[in-house]
């Protein structure tokens, strides 16, 4: 069935289904176009015109479930509105119908159920039609309804529609079309069940997993979409229930179709839900549907419904939140918003959690590649980087294939049958081969046959451009409806319909990119009983015949099929066109979709909707539908196959096995796809339940919570994706890949890359990329290229990339390979953009950039619109919320030149500082406006552009992107004043607030396998490239003792170039100690790797990295020895220290010395020697509670540390300080009773928590006090985990007995602190200048960074000469920003600094130098 229901703009109905043809959208006719890009003032847009309160309005009508169309009053494309002839429509009036009212108050909506009455909508239509007659407009009404439309069948001379679209009431007119479903082409004669379509499933392999067992028994899969007609026989059994968030109750049913009135229903859940979990149970089916996962359990989770088929994203989130809570193993979302390119949007935001949280979350990529944009038409939530994003591809299409002679040009031309009625397949009988006449008729709408006799012939049509939303069956059954013999559509195209400054017209150039050979896999029809035989027509072919025909028109042209018809198989494999193609808007350009799955013409289950009609007949409940949607179920049901036989596998195990095992695939004339089309290519599940090992990228990604605040964690993905590699700058790129085993025995593969010489482009275009520039590397492998993983082992090697500066610019692609012998091959696809920028987005928006995701009225935010321009001549940006509210406009660009209106200039369009404030309704001046200010939540920046001209507004696009308003929230700016007090704020003795712990140490179990990959891997620095050290291990008096060969250690560091981490592991179950030895030609050898490099030696759950640079003052007889060791015993001493405090876990001691003649002493440390260790304790540890601390020479002190959840369970606890030592993880409870109206009270409790700071007394923190120069000192060595020596301070106002004394001390030491003509002034309050001072050299200390740009501080004449750089540093890092007021922003440098504000540059710094979380 063709389903024609107007869609508005995707932002405000925010998400729709993904399926292709289900939704088309209608635009706005528009009149007296200047074909010159310029329209008189007076016809252009209304200056008060807000485009989102039209679609809002529209947006509304929709969740109140009216089948009323938008106020931006829909005309359907597919009438004829020039005809002068009678032409029958369908008007919709804006009130809504009884039936909805009957709805309403069955679900409660009272308002609506009081408006939505017999007796308003015979009112309306009353009305109506007296405005008809008063107009002077004459009207032959027929059918009137009130019950599920309000509205009524009219006829009327096509040419007055535009009159009778201005009555009053009318929302939308419709074509008074012929409805018939379409029968499935018969693909299943060898299925064990005829009635079963098993063409998909073989495709994939599944009939294969059946044959071994697995069926998805037990598990548990959420379908999340318009919902389930749970009494279609093959699904009752299936269902188990779900959730409705649309309508807010348990009851996920589709919405009621009622096809005689034009009222659709929604049936897409119910399809979606077949292909999973369909159990082909329907003893009466015509057809049976049988699901990939055919035994698993069926919840729906309704979060699309209404008139329109859409939902917000409040209720898409809703819908996942329940989905989790219920206990899925795997989600489903065929669904999607094309303007949405955001990764942190609310939908992508709950879906990274839903796989945080272990549900495996699979989503549609969508439809929007179809014409262009091609690249960049990814859309919201498939941009989720934790989910699976899915492509469609092809499959197998049976069809016949012949050849017709022209007369006029004497060719003859090859023809493949895309359409046929049932039965109908003797074409040599129903075409004969006389010459039969042919007529070109250009679109092949019911316009172009009028004066035209086409009884008896055959009729020629173009392909026309998506926008045009002309489905070959209406070419064809228009072209029968018209007595034609046969149909004969060219792969053409057409202008865009968006573009009303060019009429509707056939393109008949020579030659069209990507349309100039068969329409092919897209324009298979199949069997249906309307059509006619019609045939596909290579583009140039028929573009060439179409211009001969038209050179002479008065010329007769005949067709002649003297060729037999022959039965052809296409064997599929191909992209589907429509599926939606990467990048990823990530910053990485990364690679989406992740893989591709049957999506074209999928015969599923559909409604017959038994809740509403007891008699329902489900004999025929089965379509066909296209889109990736369908390709989305399969890849759902592979997964929950995978899990059935691999149970502990997480989301990220799932989808690197479909993934890595997945085939390649390549277009009609052998060109493989681009990695952005296809990902890792088709799936293959006989491969993937057989893998031995999975391969995954460790590379770290950002993702945002659920208040935007960035989160950061390895990516675990299936690809890799470089970004941009500048020749000219950053030239070189690397990856950490690991490798996974997954069986019983150990496994060797073979390594290498695969450099893509050719592959796709947009429609019509190859990729040919000059390799000879770059060079691509793996590194970390084994002798003679090899990679062994031991069974149920982990290892991790490198891939990088270079530019050379001769690097010619564009995307190089590739893949990493490894095979073995009797397991299957592992892929894993890389890509980069060599040059200045990336791929070009051909999108009118290229993307939405905040300069931060929260905003609050005292931390505005910047916000820019990447606008690449096109036929438009507004550009407006506003705000909605998650439920689709409308709030006002931010933004109104308009664009005119002398007295014209004229298209939007491309380029960046800035708003500066939005602090939460927006237009709420009334017009303006372009610009900003500063009115009401916004509570609390997440809401949606919406970009808008559009062309509005005479009344009418057409060509809209849309561009969104999530942020978060937090009215408490600080964010960069001042910190203010602050301080540890006068009592003494660290060492060791802490404030009160906590009760003591037990003392008894809680040991973890052994450490998961993966876990010692995890461990090692936080302690490798982002700049370095792991390299894996080989070791031989062997144990003696308790000791493990790890070595490596010189060959090994030789090939780790041969080419290397770059700083490398060298990675030695090691595991024991029984001994508690581990030592990793170099002798001391190897320990020589390490002193020359590149500066930056470190030696990692990982032991189970814990790992340290020693930088090479502290090897400086190793003699050349002397070798290198790193140890781990539990010390248990240690509990006690650090429960002594903190007697509030409680251990978590078992202490950990990291040493490392230089061995000479039989002697160990410790490796002497730098203050610039930042030694990183890690280790893993049990259970779910949060950051915001628990601190470090370490044991040295006899005390103990705090030690800044970053808490990160493991990937295999505990948490992994990370301290990188210059030093040594026993150190354990800590919780305690501090609470303090004075910071409730601190603006720095979480960056307080969070250091507290940490042992970073501690209260004036038990309880108090004392936040507005001022800091003592050495309060400072002593608070910054803590932080920094700066070793405290015997030396004495050089300052004669520093007492050896005061409490500060080694704590400045080893401040100075450490060049933080200079004092001044040899004195310190301990107890003065330090000015905000010193601090910033002392600040500046800390973060020298820790490598970091700056992260924004400056300020230009009104006072800055007042700093002192000492000061002025680093109060500049410490600004651009975002530790210090100063006070804003009426003459600008100040910085007062003599200002004191307060505690409070003390604990918030504390924690910035902390955070700056990846210390603490």
């Amino acid at each position: 069935m063709q389903k024609r229901i107007p869609k508005v703009s995707s932002i405000v109905i925010s998400t729709t289904v993904l399926a292709a043809s289900l939704f088309q959208p209608a635009y706005s006719a528009s009149a007296g176009a200047s074909p010159n890009g310029l329209i008189p003032a007076s016809a252009s847009a209304d200056p008060d015109l807000n485009l989102f309160e039209t679609f809002a309005d529209d947006w509304k009508r929709s969740l109140a479930s009216a089948p009323g169309a938008s106020a931006n009053l829909l005309i359907s494309p597919e009438i004829d509105t020039s005809s002068a002839g009678p032409v029958s429509v369908i008007v919709q009036l804006s009130a809504p119908p009884a039936a909805i009212g009957k709805y309403a108050a069955g679900k409660g909506n009272k308002t609506l159920a009081a408006e939505a009455t017999a007796k308003a909508v015979q009112t309306e239509q009353a009305a109506f039609l007296k405005s008809a007659k008063a107009g002077g407009l004459s009207l032959d009404v027929g059918y009137r309804y009130n019950q599920v439309l309000n509205g009524m069948a009219i006829t009327l001379p096509g040419t007055r529609i535009a009159q009778l679209a201005k009555l009053p009431g009318v929302s939308a007119i419709y074509p008074n079309l012929t409805y018939a479903s379409e029968p499935a082409p018969a693909y299943e004669a060898n299925a064990e069940d005829p009635r079963i379509d098993m063409t998909p499933l073989r495709q994939l392999g599944v009939d294969e997993a059946w044959a071994e067992g697995y069926t998805g028994k037990g598990l548990k899969v959420g379908v999340i979409d318009t919902g389930i007609d749970y009494l279609h026989p093959d699904l009752k059994d299936a269902f188990k229930g779900g959730h409705d968030s649309f309508y807010n109750d348990d009851d996920p049913y589709e919405d009621i179709a009622i096809p005689e009135e034009l009222v659709a229903g929604t049936a897409h859940g119910t399809h979606v839900s077949g292909t999973i979990a369909g159990r082909a149970a329907n003893a009466d089916g015509h057809f049976l549907q049988k699901g990939v996962a055919y035994e698993a359990d069926l919840y729906a989770y309704k979060v699309l419904g209404g008139v329109l088929g859409t939902g917000t994203s409040a209720m898409i989130v809703d819908g996942i939140e329940h989905a989790v809570k219920d206990g899925m193993d795997v989600i489903n979302l065929s669904l999607g918003d094309d303007a949405t390119k955001d990764p942190y949007s609310a939908e992508a935001v709950a879906i990274n959690n839903a796989a945080l949280a272990g549900v495996v979350p699979v989503i549609a990529a969508g439809n929007a590649a179809m014409d262009a944009p091609y690249y960049y038409s990814l859309g919201s939530p498939s941009t989720a980087e934790l989910g699976i994003t899915v492509g469609a591809a092809t499959s197998r299409i049976d069809t016949y294939e012949t050849a017709a002679a022209s007369s006029l040009t004497g060719q003859g031309y090859a023809l493949r049958a895309m359409a046929w009625a049932p039965g109908s397949t003797d074409f040599a009988s129903i075409l004969g081969t006389d010459p039969i006449e042919a007529v070109y008729l250009g679109f092949g709408l019911d316009a172009d046959y009028e004066g035209k006799d086409v009884a008896g012939k055959i009729v020629i049509v173009t392909r026309t451009h998506d926008s045009q939303h002309l489905p070959y069956g209406r070419q064809i059954v228009t072209a029968k409806q018209h007595g034609a013999k046969a149909v004969v559509i060219f792969n053409g195209t057409t202008n865009d319909s968006r573009d009303v400054f060019q009429p509707n017209t056939v393109d008949l150039s020579e030659s069209i990119p990507g349309r100039d050979g068969p329409i092919g896999y897209m324009g298979f029809q199949g069997e249906y009983d309307g059509f006619i035989p019609a045939f596909d027509l290579a583009g140039k072919e028929g573009r060439a015949l179409v211009r001969a025909m038209l050179r002479q028109p008065d010329a007769p042209v005949t067709l002649t099929f003297g060729k037999p018809f022959k039965s052809v198989s296409l064997p599929g494999d191909t992209m589907a066109e429509f599926s939606s193609r990467g990048p990823n808007q990530d910053g990485r350009l990364g690679i989406k979709p992740d893989v591709v799955a049957p999506g074209h013409l999928i015969r599923s289950s559909v409604p017959a909707y038994g809740a509403a009609h007891p008699d329902a007949d489900y004999s025929e409940a089965y379509e066909r539908y296209s889109g990736t949607s369908m390709a989305t179920p399969h890849i759902a049901g592979l997964a929950l196959l995978l899990k059935d036989k691999f149970p502990d596998w997480t989301p990220s195990d799932i989808r690197a096995a479909l993934a890595n095992t997945s085939d390649p695939l390549a277009d009609e004339n052998g060109t493989p796809y681009d990695a952005y089309s296809q990902g890792a290519g088709r799936a293959d599940l006989t491969h993937a339940l057989h893998t031995a090992a999975l391969l995954k990228s460790l590379d770290e990604i950002t993702i945002m919570d659920k208040d935007m605040k960035p989160v950061t964690l390895p990516s675990e993905a299936s690809s890799v994706a470089f970004g941009v590699v500048d020749p000219a700058g950053d030239a070189k790129a690397a990856s950490t890949l690991q490798l996974k085993s997954v069986t019983g025995k150990t496994v060797t593969y073979a390594a290498k890359t695969e450099l893509h010489q050719t592959f796709t482009n947009k429609p019509g275009y190859v990729s040919t990329p000059d390799w000879d520039g770059v060079s691509v590397k793996l590194t970390g492998l084994d002798a003679d290229g090899k990679l062994a993983v031991g069974a149920g082992k982990a290892r991790t090697f490198g891939l990088s990339v270079e530019a050379k500066p001769d690097a010619k610019p564009g995307v190089y692609e590739g893949t990493v390979v490894l095979e073995s012998d009797g397991v299957p091959t592992l892929r894993l696809p890389f890509v980069f953009h060599v040059g200045k920028k990336s791929l070009d987005n051909e999108n009118a928006f290229g993307g939405i950039d905040v300069t931060n995701r929260i905003v609050s009225p005292q931390s505005p935010i910047d916000i820019t619109l990447h606008y690449n321009g096109g036929g438009y001549n507004v550009l407006q940006l506003a705000l909605l919320d998650n439920d689709g509210r409308y709030y006002g406009l931010l933004a109104d660009w308009r664009s005119a030149k002398n007295g014209f209106d004229s298209y939007m200039s491309k380029g960046d369009y800035v708003i500066e500082d939005f602090n939460g404030s927006y237009l709420d309704g009334s017009s303006g001046a372009n610009g900003i406006f500063d009115l009401p200010s916004l509570p609390d939540g997440q809401y949606v920046l919406s970009a808008v552009t559009a062309f509005s001209v005479y009344g009418f507004t057409s060509a809209v696009h849309f561009s969104n992107i999530t942020i978060n308003v937090d009215n408490d929230y600080a964010g960069g700016g001042q910190p203010g004043g602050g301080n540890p007090g006068d009592g003494q704020p660290g060492g060791g003795n802490p404030g009160g607030g906590g009760q003591p712990g037990s003392g008894t140490p809680q040991t973890p179990d052994a450490a998961p396998a993966d876990s010692g990959v995890d461990v090692a891997a936080s302690v490798i620095g982002a700049a370095q490239t792991p390299v894996s050290l080989a070791a031989k291990t062997s144990a003696a008096n308790g000791v493990l003792t790890a070595t490596v060969d010189d060959a090994a250690l030789d090939r780790a560091l041969e080419d290397a170039a770059k700083p490398v981490a060298l990675v030695a592991s090691a595991s024991s179950a029984d001994e508690g100690e581990a030592a990793l030895r170099f002798t001391p030609a190897q320990a020589q050898r390490l002193k020359a790797a590149p500066t930056g490099s470190s030696v990692v030696f990982a032991l189970d759950g814990a790992s340290v990295a020693l930088p090479l640079s502290a090897l400086g003052g190793l003699s050349e007889d002397a070798g290198l020895v790193i140890r781990i060791e539990k010390d248990g015993d240690a509990v006690k001493r650090f429960e002594a220290a903190y007697p509030d405090a409680r251990v978590v876990g078992t202490p950990i001691a990291f040493e490392a010395g230089g061995v000479e003649d039989g002697r160990e002493t410790p490796i002497p440390l730098s203050v610039q020697d930042t030694v990183t260790r890690a280790f893993l304790i049990d259970g779910d540890v949060p950051a915001a509670t628990a601190g470090a601390l370490y044991e040295e020479d006899g005390a103990v002190r705090p030690a800044a540390a970053t808490f990160k959840a493991g990937k295999h369970g505990g948490t992994i606890v990370t301290v990188a300080r210059p030093g040594f030592s026993t150190y354990a993880a800590a919780v305690r409870g501090v609470a303090f009773s004075d910071i409730g109206s601190s603006w720095a009270k979480d960056e307080i409790s969070k250091l507290a928590a940490k042992f970073v700071m501690n209260g004036t007394s038990a309880g108090a923190f004392a936040p507005k006090r001022s800091v003592t120069r050495a309060e400072l000192a002593s608070m910054l060595v803590r932080a920094l985990g700066l070793k405290i020596s015997d030396a004495a301070a050089p300052f004669a106002d520093v007492r050896e007995n005061d409490w500060f004394a080694a704590e400045v001390a080893a401040a100075h030491a450490a060049g933080l602190v200079t004092g001044d003509n040899g004195r310190f002034l301990p107890n003065a309050p330090v000015s905000r200048q010193d601090m910033a001072v002392m600040l500046n050299r800390s973060l020298t200390l820790l490598h970091a960074k700056p992260a924004g740009g400056g300020i230009v501080y009104a006072d800055a004449g007042t700093f002192g000469a000492y000061a002025a750089d680093a109060i500049r540093a410490v600004t651009e890092a975002g530790l210090m920003n100063g006070v804003e007021a009426q003459d600008g922003r100040f910085f007062r440098p003599a200002e004191a600094t307060t505690r409070e504000a003390a604990a918030k540059v504390m924690y910035r710094l902390l955070q700056a130098g990846n210390r603490i979380d």
